[in-house]
């Protein structure tokens, strides 16, 4: 889960990571291992997350990483969710399910979408209102998110049992 970018205004806004989260099917709970990417905001996000009126999966904080951890860290995982950042491209270079957060800002999505995007296992979304810049990650169709997000769960689940 790396719903921060570098720059503090590129981030999925606490309650709509929430709402997300919220919406996991509560059988999946303690099958996963929902861990947030380290950045210098995780406390306060997570005092966020702690805040939202739903029950939500556990999330595990990562510490600060050297370049070879957080690669081997993003090619553990089997599902990444991120806003527009290094991760997605990073995610996409190991062929991860990807849920990627855009701002709906044309140029930057023409430059920076993910490379995998036309495939199944990646869904990137983009925010309901045009952007001014790439930074504005957040107002999404949580509907279609979470619809994807637990098929792609779900889907993910029934491979690791075979």
């Amino acid at each position: 889960l790396c719903p921060q970018g570098s720059y503090w205004k590129r981030r999925l806004p606490a309650d709509e990571c929430g709402r997300i989260l919220a919406e996991i099917k509560p059988q999946f709970f303690e099958r996963l291992d929902i861990q947030l990417g380290y950045n210098s905001h995780n406390e306060a996000y997570l005092s966020e997350l702690a805040e939202y009126p739903a029950t939500l999966p556990v999330i595990r904080a990562t510490h600060k990483t050297t370049v070879g951890q957080y690669l081997a860290l993003v090619n553990s995982a089997d599902l990444i969710l991120a806003v527009d950042s290094g991760t997605v491209h990073v995610a996409c270079a190991f062929g991860k399910s990807l849920l990627a957060f855009y701002a709906d800002f044309p140029a930057n999505i023409a430059r920076w979408q993910p490379y995998s995007c036309e495939k199944e296992n990646t869904k990137m979304v983009i925010g309901r209102a045009i952007a001014l810049d790439s930074d504005a990650t957040q107002d999404y169709d949580l509907e279609q998110v979470t619809t994807w997000l637990n098929c792609q769960i779900s889907k993910l689940l029934k491979h690791s049992d075979n």
